[in-house]
């Protein structure tokens, strides 16, 4: 059983929040007092949905509180090594009864001066389970004190948009990030050979609003994206209802070694849709693809597995079992 199909399963059907060994959950992106609530820090999509989860699940929590005076005796650093490395020394004081960290204060485990080596925090957060491979394997000292927790959506924003024969349509939503750049074309030529319209959005160069409109008209989407660590953008074109077809090679040179396993879909399912390696394959999957598409459920994948409130509920699962 992997660590992945582990998450699977403890995920709660009805999200009621069971009986809890902790008084209030405190969710920093920021150092105490200096610091905003307003809005949401560090990693935008990542604090939004833990904080909507948490609201529709009524959990007892603040988010960057003003005063240590407020301070949760549960503690949960999405980001800000500084908000850290405070929390660090709350915990020395005992203000802090569980501290949590991550996932988005660093790339590497062994980023800013391996902070991770510190006994001070009890469970170090990553999205997805090839990160949780990879970090262990840039620092051991992780072991037996390291999850996963991915982010979640909101299915009540990305829902399918009502389209007139939506089906008789031929577009294809084409995602390009950073070194898939050099897929785009070949990928491209291949959706028209088979009488597919792409129609492409860059990384960066799009918002929210646009991603949903290109979505809506699509009826399935090809991610060119080197590695993800969860793949936010995958999840929202399932809650879409659109199935994916991302490239996924399954390995990453970086920072001098090979990471095997590495991961474009950490969450890919036959119900979300099909990864491809290389162009041939690609085209493979293109020629029958009109025949796949009514066998997959994106959208109902989702709502098992990703809301905002079933990983809300991943945490407090993760939170429950460091009593």
């Amino acid at each position: 059983m992997t660590k992945k199909t582990v998450f699977c399963l403890i995920i709660f059907i009805n999200f009621t929040v069971l009986p809890y060994p902790y008084e209030k959950i405190t969710v920093l992106t920021g150092p105490i007092g200096r610091s905003s609530s307003k809005g949401y820090g560090g990693h935008k999509a990542v604090t939004r949905s833990l904080i909507e989860g948490f609201k529709k699940l009524r959990v007892n929590f603040n988010y960057n509180p003003s005063s240590i005076n407020d301070l949760g005796d549960v503690v949960v650093v999405l980001s800000n090594i500084g908000a850290l490395k405070q929390a660090f020394k709350l915990r020395q004081e005992g203000r802090i009864k569980r501290l949590l960290a991550g996932p988005n204060l660093m790339i590497r485990a062994t980023d800013h001066g391996r902070v991770l080596d510190a006994p001070h925090f009890d469970m170090y957060l990553v999205n997805s389970d090839w990160t949780w491979i990879a970090y262990q394997q840039d620092l051991p000292s992780l072991k037996n004190r390291i999850d996963i927790w991915p982010a979640g959506i909101d299915p009540e924003y990305w829902k399918p948009i009502p389209q007139k024969n939506k089906n008789d349509n031929k577009n294809v939503l084409v995602y390009v990030k950073m070194q898939g750049k050099s897929l785009q074309k070949p990928v491209e030529d291949i959706l028209k050979k088979y009488d597919w319209n792409p129609i492409s959005l860059v990384y960066g160069k799009y918002d929210h609003t646009q991603f949903r409109q290109a979505l809506s008209k699509s009826r399935f989407s090809v991610f060119l994206s080197r590695h993800e660590s969860q793949g936010l953008a995958l999840a929202e074109s399932w809650a879409m209802d659109v199935p994916t077809l991302p490239w996924n090679i399954k390995f990453l040179n970086a920072h001098g070694r090979k990471y095997n396993p590495s991961s474009a879909c950490p969450f890919l399912s036959n119900m979300t849709g099909e990864d491809w390696a290389n162009l041939e394959e690609f085209e493979a999957i293109i020629k029958n693809i009109e025949s796949k598409l009514q066998n997959f459920s994106p959208r109902e994948w989702v709502l098992e597995n990703m809301t905002d409130e079933a990983c809300a509920n991943i945490l407090l699962n993760i939170i429950e079992s460091m009593e």
